[in-house]
């Protein structure tokens, strides 16, 4: 009997783009998830740090699931190194709304700062704890310009590579199991798509 092997699939998403929510309609789905930011973090990270490093697979010691997601996947320097590997993968660009997708994520700074995470404004890549809270849109704009530019360089890959992807915006036009299963080539399930992880409003 032949084994069914499934394609790996990378989604192209920030955190606060709903990525909570796609990592569970792919569980759903009955792919295995590695939903990066939820699972031994910076081990992880360590991983693909030290594969980039030693000129080994990307995936090498965690090539187990099916699908990845969130940080370092949408980072150009891994992510080109992953299409190369992976071209016959399977990709999501999974956006949203840039404005609300930076105020989601410095919310989530600032409650980071509230709980003492002094640690936090490092995370934004400029500046300290007074550029932070005084001049919060300059971190806006700074956050906006580098989302982006990272995205943006991530799809020209593919683009160049001659490779399709799924575009998926859950947070603004409702996108869920119609779009993903056609592109996944699955039955819908017989359940609502799920929507989890909405931001409660903090403010600086």
């Amino acid at each position: 009997m032949s084994v069914l092997i499934m394609s790996k699939i990378f989604v192209l998403g920030y955190n606060k783009t709903g990525t909570v929510s796609l990592s569970q309609s792919l569980q759903i789905l009955g792919y295995s998830v590695l939903h990066i930011g939820s699972n031994n973090f910076m081990e992880i990270l360590m991983k693909f740090s030290n594969n980039l490093e030693l000129g080994m697979g990307i995936l090498d010691g965690i090539d187990k699931y099916d699908c990845y997601l969130d940080y370092p996947i949408y980072e150009p320097t891994v992510f080109s190194h992953i299409v190369d590997e992976y071209p016959d993968a399977k990709y999501i660009s999974l956006t949203k709304n840039l404005d609300d997708y930076v105020d989601s994520a410095l919310r989530a700074k600032v409650r980071d700062i509230k709980n003492g995470n002094k640690n936090t404004w490092n995370w934004l890549g400029v500046g300290d704890e007074e550029v932070f809270r005084n001049y919060p849109e300059y971190q806006k704009e700074w956050m906006k310009g580098r989302t982006k530019f990272k995205h943006d360089s991530n799809i020209r890959f593919l683009n160049k590579k001659n490779i399709d992807y799924l575009d998926m915006n859950i947070c603004d036009d409702g996108d869920g199991w119609e779009k993903l299963c056609k592109f996944l080539n699955k039955p819908i399930p017989d359940m609502e798509f799920p929507h989890e992880n909405k931001s409660k409003i903090e403010k600086l």
